[in-house]
């Protein structure tokens, strides 16, 4: 599912770049299909090799400074230039990881919900509710039913990018730290 986004980084081909992905250190392992066997890719120097966008790699703020911001901000206190630039650059970098996941990872790189997740799901709600009318019902389960795909789809998502950002060198190339 990682293959989308470690496509962007290197040219393998898809069937090298799907087994990659199963673990960090297969990374540059590819088939050769001439000689039938499993070689070694030797990673290349990148021109840019991370020397990415100072701006991305700004040491973002800590829960334990998030928090004291909150808490500054609370009582009236102002904080200070530093811890303002880090909380800054905590939203920067959430701002980046959530447009990943909403624009840059497709619905054709993650496997359709599962049919009989959804019969699953719907067993577990009384069939019978005495006080509402059915449309009312009806709507209700139809709103459910597209929060759980929702929900899923996201989920997968977030999946996919958790797992290229083991990798230190993608979470520079990309400026989430």
């Amino acid at each position: 599912m990682a293959t989308p986004i470690a496509s962007l980084k290197s040219a393998l081909s898809v069937s090298a770049r799907i087994a990659s992905n199963y673990h960090p250190h297969a990374k540059f392992l590819y088939i050769d299909g001439k000689r039938k066997c499993i070689k070694y890719k030797k990673p290349k120097k990148s021109k840019v090799d991370f020397i990415a966008n100072a701006e991305l790699l700004k040491q973002p703020a800590t829960t334990e400074e998030e928090l004291m911001f909150v808490e500054q901000k609370e009582y009236g206190h102002a904080p200070s230039p530093q811890l303002m630039e880090k909380i800054h650059s905590r939203t920067k970098c959430f701002y980046r990881y959530m447009t990943y996941i909403q624009e840059e990872i497709g619905l054709e790189n993650i496997a359709p919900i599962r049919q009989y997740w959804i019969t699953d799901i719907l067993e577990l709600i009384p069939g019978d509710f005495e006080y509402l009318e059915k449309e009312v019902v009806e709507q209700m389960l139809d709103y459910m039913l597209t929060e759980i795909t929702a929900d899923y789809y996201t989920s997968c998502k977030k999946s996919i990018l958790d797992y290229v950002l083991q990798d230190e060198k993608e979470r520079l190339r990309i400026g989430i730290v």
